[in-house]
């Protein structure tokens, strides 16, 4: 941390880069909602199995107090696809997320 001129800098230990296409095709924008829906729908599913695991990791956490690697895998699977899906959906990435 310093000063500079009576603000304070602070290296931040996250960094955010985003390469987004120079232009977007005249069509995803009418054809981009439809193509999200089958992800959504399978991310609402996700979600319900990952509540479920949520669950079942903290008992595991609470009595042998670490949380096993499978449990850990799923969790941050859901939260990788759901990045990607965000991202298609929003348009700031343009291939389409593998199921």
């Amino acid at each position: 941390m310093s000063f500079d001129k009576g603000k304070l800098l602070m290296a931040y230990p996250a960094t955010f880069t985003l390469d987004a296409p120079p232009r977007i095709a005249n069509w995803r924008p009418l054809v981009q909602w439809i193509l999200v829906i089958p992800h959504q729908i399978v991310l609402f599913i996700f979600a319900i199995v990952v509540q479920v695991v949520w669950f079942m990791a903290w008992l595991v956490i609470v009595i042998t107090g670490k949380l096993p690697d499978g449990l850990r895998g799923i969790i941050v699977a859901y939260h990788r696809y759901n990045t990607r899906v965000i991202a298609y959906a929003g348009f700031l990435h343009s291939t389409y997320p593998p199921f």
